[in-house]
């Protein structure tokens, strides 16, 4: 690739001139994620399940067998 040797179009000068200044996608992914997990810790959530049973004590014997005879 050929540059001209106008001082002007130098390959560090267009280097310089299309170079972006916005922050890349990468980067705001990355700051999201630590910041998520840096917020595990602070975020609680209630779990609450309801279920029907008996309550049994331990010394109850419950016999265990197969329902296929």
């Amino acid at each position: 690739m050929k540059f001209s040797s106008d001082p002007i179009n130098t390959l560090e000068n267009l280097i310089a001139k299309n170079k972006t200044k916005n922050i890349s996608i990468y980067q705001v992914l990355v700051s999201a994620i630590i910041f998520f997990l840096a917020l595990l810790p602070i975020i609680k959530v209630d779990i609450k399940r309801q279920s029907r049973g008996i309550i049994r004590s331990t010394t109850d014997n419950v016999p265990v067998a197969t329902m296929c005879m």
